[in-house]
């Protein structure tokens, strides 16, 4: 069954042009920009998307002008 599942939302993935992907990471950056627990958090974690997956940039850059830290560590979250 988590196979299946697994299977199905990679097609789904990978079945988005570029433009809605691009649409996609827009939409969940302003749904990001918006969340309160985003908005109050001093250090944050975010992923680097694979070629098929929502583009993060967006969201990370965002997060580097809130001045965000990024990890258990003190690094600052540096330009994808």
């Amino acid at each position: 069954m988590p196979s299946e599942l697994r299977n199905t939302l990679r097609a789904a993935r990978r079945s988005l042009q570029p433009g809605e992907r691009e649409q996609k990471s827009l939409a969940i950056t302003r749904q990001l920009a918006g969340y309160l627990p985003f908005r109050r958090a001093r250090r944050i974690a975010l992923y680097m998307p694979t070629a098929e997956e929502v583009d993060t940039s967006f969201a990370i850059s965002m997060a580097i002008s809130m001045a965000k830290r990024s990890g258990e560590h003190t690094s600052e979250l540096q330009s994808p």
